[in-house]
């Protein structure tokens, strides 16, 4: 497998950043990497939980990060972009028990960008 996180990761970033666009990159583990299969994402449950947390974390900080809380979307390559598309419609029950309050906010994208879905390394989370 090659990993494109630079094409598929930080040159995205810097290319959405230069665009006015916050953002945060996160590598997500490939299928199978970590932890037993389990949940809606069941290839990797530890990634959907990730995913599902950075997403509730960035929005319960939106106020502090200057950044409006019902602007935040993912965008994903490969595999990546097959959990934004899950991400998008299974948002309303967390894999994980409430760690805090950022656990309260929502964790449902306000958009999402999938980019020829499939095999995944790499989800960015941005912030609009």
């Amino acid at each position: 497998m090659i990993l494109a996180s630079d094409l598929e990761g930080t040159e995205v970033c810097d290319w959405l950043t230069s665009r006015g666009i916050t953002w945060c990159c996160f590598e997500v583990p490939r299928a199978g990497e970590r932890l037993s299969k389990s949940g809606p994402y069941p290839e990797s449950p530890t990634a959907w939980k990730d995913a599902q947390r950075t997403v509730g974390l960035v929005r319960f900080h939106a106020a502090e990060w200057h950044i409006d809380p019902h602007k935040i979307g993912v965008l994903g390559f490969r595999q990546a972009g097959h959990m934004v598309a899950a991400m998008s419609t299974h948002f309303r029950h967390r894999l994980y028990p409430a760690v805090d309050a950022a656990d309260k906010e929502s964790c449902r994208p306000d958009f999402a960008v999938a980019i020829y879905p499939g095999i995944f390394r790499w989800l960015l989370i941005a912030l609009v």
